[in-house]
């Protein structure tokens, strides 16, 4: 494995410092040169002598979201061992600062960066925070060769396997708005109140009386509107009913939900046979069955509104 051992200090009056590389027991250097990836960090060296270079579709990353994690959202996609990160940060605000600072190029693979808290990813480590993902790749080989390539002072970790890692309702979560405009969010306890008022309904299935929901708050006037891209932290509790119809929020001090569907929770942005890409969301569960919503992918944020179709996964009772 290739680690990234770049030198921070040079001599006076140098334009860059050396990049060293740890291949085996050989500490190999090199001068970087001056063009930069990621804001204030070291640009990649374009060819590193002895070791043999990673073919460029092997190190693509690999779909983004946490369909590795919880009900899959991939269907046959490849399950991710490491993660190169950015960065891993504790507050929302400063999140989205880091995540507008990474140039496109960097993130060019439809749905990166991917941000997500560490409790969702399940990384080895002692990293806790808000973790701005550049890209999940299948082995560390991958991950070091397009680390290197293009956010050589990002950092590379094993992801926990699914025998270690254990999805915990009371981890925190990232609520990132995805939707490409700003969305309404409503006071927790007016939606409660909707939803009171639907309890003595009988339903024939979960998806009609989560749209009579939705149509209740709908109706009522928001407690703030989020902007797109927006980041929160949410620690999910015993007393949240609301799973894949809202999503806790905050409008400053009120306590508000927000359309799960307008966020990047249990989303992966995957690749179709014809090049293009879509975003499949859980937007619901019955008898421990995910269904699945598909919007199509747009660079500028997901669509509003109702998914091209459903779909209930095979299985369940």
């Amino acid at each position: 494995m290739t680690y990234d051992l770049s030198m921070t200090a040079g001599t006076r009056g140098s334009s860059a410092a050396p990049v060293c590389l740890l291949i085996g027991a050989m500490l190999s250097c090199r001068a970087s040169t001056p063009t930069s990836s990621l804001p204030g960090r070291e640009p990649a060296p374009t060819a590193v002598p002895g070791v043999p270079p990673v073919p460029k579709a092997a190190a693509r990353p690999l779909p983004a979201g946490l369909y590795f994690r919880g009900y899959d959202t991939c269907g046959d996609c490849e399950m991710p061992t490491h993660v190169v990160l950015a960065e891993v940060l504790a507050t929302p605000g400063a999140a989205e600062a880091a995540v507008a600072a990474i140039p496109a190029a960097v993130t060019s693979t439809p749905g990166y960066p991917l941000v997500v808290h560490s409790d969702e990813l399940g990384v080895v480590g002692d990293d806790h925070g808000i973790v701005i993902v550049l890209g999940l790749f299948g082995s560390a080989q991958a991950a070091d060769a397009w680390a290197l390539a293009h956010a050589p002072r990002s950092r590379v970790l094993a992801l926990l396997d699914n025998e270690t890692y254990r999805s915990d309702l009371e981890g925190a979560k990232v609520v990132r708005i995805a939707a490409g405009v700003a969305v309404a969010a409503y006071d927790r306890r007016a939606v409660e109140r909707v939803d009171a008022s639907l309890e003595e309904r009988t339903w024939s299935t979960r998806a009609e009386w989560t749209a009579a929901l939705r149509a209740g708050v709908e109706a009522l006037e928001p407690a703030c509107m989020l902007a797109p891209g927006a980041i929160q932290l949410w620690k999910p509790d015993d007393n949240f009913s609301h799973w894949y119809a809202w999503a806790p929020v905050q409008c400053g001090d009120v306590e508000a939900h927000v359309a799960w569907a307008n966020t990047s929770l249990t989303t992966t942005v995957v690749p179709l046979a014809d090049g293009s890409h879509e975003i499949v969301q859980v937007a619901g569960a019955e008898c421990d069955t995910p269904i699945l919503a598909r919007w199509p992918w747009s660079p500028g944020g997901k669509s509003t509104g109702d998914p091209l179709h459903r779909l209930l996964a095979q299985g369940g009772c």
